[in-house]
């Protein structure tokens, strides 16, 4: 059900609620809460809130310094800067900043909605993906953890849950999401709250707690792990086996390829594996060598993604040119005539479909039935004016 920002558990800021509908709980993560909202101005246009509770990462710093206090950067110039460079990154494979407010005790991430849902939950499902599809996601994610590290960014907390798809389909975009978060919350903040579960974490950011000197290649480890759960459906790291506690694992790297899960898979996509979950840093591969891999070289896999990053980026270009609602409003508006009854219910049919097309609620898991369309009695009322109104339930 749509409700007021204003409303909500997360108790949304003004400036937020004004510009935002907050629509449902899409999911709760480590770092914040993330909400299905709504441009208040063009319904057509939906997104994911991140919530981060600043309050939650209090705790955990040790001490400030010069570049991270209690919460957050001590300078609010450095957080705009690092929020105007999330902004810049565009790649098909990482999911879109749109906006982000800052606030003392909380940060909101308004970002581009991936209706897929998380990798996480396709591997459960699927009990694992078979050889192709894993591997057209995994030089998804390469390209893109390629891509942060171009411009210096580490990801840090790569994991399934963080991998959204574009679509439900199997060959889709993947969204890589939560990057550069610890540039805004704090790193040290940050590592200390994720080494609590170290599930992916390389084991130079274990054995230090995260405070100590580290390079890009933990998201190869990361990387390398998700794709181990991909193919495997189970990880290679788990408190659930008893022979050894789970840091000592990873420190140590001891993971093995079980016959029951592994004998239909290719020799090549356990050897990229293998180099990629390294204990040391220096022999691990980035994802530069990664994707020259022999397992990756797969030109019908190229091809599909090559296609499918097209598509993005060609839908993408064309929302950015859509017409104003505004413009499509005054136009609806011109070719309704009410020279009779029969004309008026008639018109006010046209209108309700011109505003349903023009909002596209049935985008995603949005559907149709589960929306209730309200129109002022007065057929003459605008489009935008009749969106206000028109959405009374949403599950």
């Amino acid at each position: 059900m749509f409700v007021s920002a204003k409303s909500t558990s997360s108790s949304v800021h003004s400036d937020v609620a004004d510009k935002y509908l907050v629509s449902k709980l899409l999911g709760k993560g480590a770092c914040g809460d993330v909400f299905l909202v709504f441009l208040e101005a063009d319904f057509s246009r939906q997104f994911a809130m991140k919530i981060v509770d600043k309050k939650s990462f209090t705790s955990t710093i040790i001490a400030p310094s010069a570049t991270t206090s209690g919460v957050l950067r001590s300078s609010a110039n450095d957080v705009l800067s690092e929020v105007n460079i999330l902004k810049q990154l565009q790649h098909p494979c990482i999911i879109h900043v749109h906006e982000v407010f800052d606030y003392p005790d909380r940060l909101y991430l308004v970002l581009e909605r991936a209706i897929g849902g998380e990798l996480f939950d396709r591997v459960v499902k699927k009990d694992g993906l078979d050889e192709f599809t894993a591997k057209l996601y995994f030089y998804q994610m390469l390209l893109a953890i390629e891509y942060l590290h171009s411009k210096n960014v580490v990801h840090r907390d790569l994991k399934p849950e963080n991998i959204l798809l574009a679509s439900e389909a199997d060959m889709t975009l993947i969204k890589v999401t939560d990057f550069g978060l610890s540039k805004l919350v704090g790193e040290q903040s940050l590592m200390k709250t994720l080494c609590g579960t170290p599930n992916y974490l390389a084991p130079e950011i274990i054995k230090t707690s995260g405070m100590g000197h580290y390079n890009s290649k933990v998201d190869s480890w990361s990387l390398g792990v998700i794709l181990f759960i991909m193919l495997a459906a189970y990880p290679p790291f788990s408190d659930d086996y008893n022979d050894m506690p789970l840091v000592e694992q990873i420190k140590k790297a001891r993971f093995s390829f079980a016959d029951h899960a592994w004998k239909s898979v290719s020799k090549e996509a356990k050897n990229l594996i293998s180099k990629m979950i390294v204990v040391n840093a220096a022999k691990r591969f980035n994802c530069t060598q990664a994707l020259r891999h022999n397992w990756l070289k797969d030109e019908v896999m190229v091809k599909q993604v090559e296609e499918l990053m097209k598509k993005d980026i060609d839908t993408r270009d064309a929302t950015a040119k859509k017409p104003s609602s505004e413009d499509v409003n005054a136009s609806v508006m011109q070719n309704i005539s009410h020279e009779s009854e029969a004309d008026l219910l008639n018109n006010t049919v046209q209108l309700k479909n011109s505003c349903k097309e023009n909002a596209d609620l049935t985008v995603g898991n949005v559907s149709e039935k589960d929306i209730v369309w309200k129109l002022e009695e007065d057929s003459s009322e605008s489009c935008s004016g009749a969106k206000k109104a028109k959405v009374d339930k949403l599950n």
